[in-house]
């Protein structure tokens, strides 16, 4: 399996090993939903996203993106981790 991670980072962040800076394209539409506690229950934040999406007929239009906004480099408890999942989206067409 192959993971890409991104943050904020300062353009003078130098690349080592296998941490490398990547510009990702601004989005028009994203489906967003914040999932509280351990990253160990992510999967069932994904799928109610991912229902809601089919549900009013959106696609998914780019790479999902995490946002960590609070997890183990600020605290050590996964119960308190906040992380905002962002999938860029597209309204699918309707056929008749």
């Amino acid at each position: 399996m192959k993971w890409r991670w991104r943050c904020t980072v300062n353009e003078g962040l130098a690349e080592a090993g296998l941490v490398r800076r990547h510009r990702l394209e601004p989005v028009r539409e994203m489906a967003c939903l914040i999932h509280e506690g351990s990253s160990d229950r992510l999967t069932e934040t994904y799928a109610a996203l991912q229902q809601w999406m089919e549900l009013n007929g959106y696609g998914i239009a780019g790479p999902v993106r995490e946002v960590h906004i609070e997890g183990y480099l600020t605290n050590s408890n996964p119960d308190t981790h906040i992380t905002e999942i962002q999938i860029p989206v597209t309204k699918e067409a309707v056929c008749s």
